[in-house]
């Protein structure tokens, strides 16, 4: 009887708590972009594309701002935690938060990201993280594992040259 109404009534027979991220693994300059809606409103040098998980990486904090008496994940404390944080722990265990400090209930264990790029947040458990390894090209398998598991701050000079410089 259960089965039947909640299937007649169009409620979910499963529910998973568990939430599936995607990352991209391409060059930069192959990878798409989700475009804004108001173009005609934005000033020259702004992007017309939103920012991707690699633009948020990019701008992590460079440390754990301890005087705003948060409690925060004892690993986050460690000594160069963010400096050692690879993209694939960065996106999957952070969401963005894209309220830009209105609203101070959902920033409380907030780290604010460099240039104004918003706000992340540790979530509780890490998401399954998903993407793609080009096989067929030795060089693109090579980056593309350099992406997810070596840290940078800029994706173009220090992942896309070092894998072209050794080639």
């Amino acid at each position: 009887i259960q089965e039947a109404v909640y299937r007649m009534m169009g409620f979910p027979m499963t529910k998973s708590s568990v939430k599936v991220k995607y990352l991209a693994t391409c060059h930069p300059h192959m990878r798409d972009g989700l475009l804004k809606g108001n173009i005609e409103e934005l000033d020259e040098k702004e992007s017309v594309f939103h920012n991707s998980p690699h633009t948020y990486y990019e701008n992590r904090p460079l440390y754990t701002d301890t005087s705003c008496n948060t409690d925060y994940n004892p690993v986050e404390l460690e000594k160069d935690f963010w400096e050692k944080l690879p993209l694939s722990d960065f996106w999957s265990w952070y969401e963005i938060i894209y309220d830009n400090g209105r609203n101070e209930h959902k920033l409380k264990g907030a780290h604010k990201l460099l240039n104004n790029k918003g706000y992340i947040k540790r979530r509780n458990k890490q998401a399954v993280l998903r993407y793609y390894l080009p096989y067929e090209n030795n060089e693109e398998y090579c980056r593309a594992l350099l992406i997810l598991f070596h840290p940078f701050r800029n994706e173009m000079n220090e992942i896309c040259l070092l894998y072209t410089s050794d080639a």
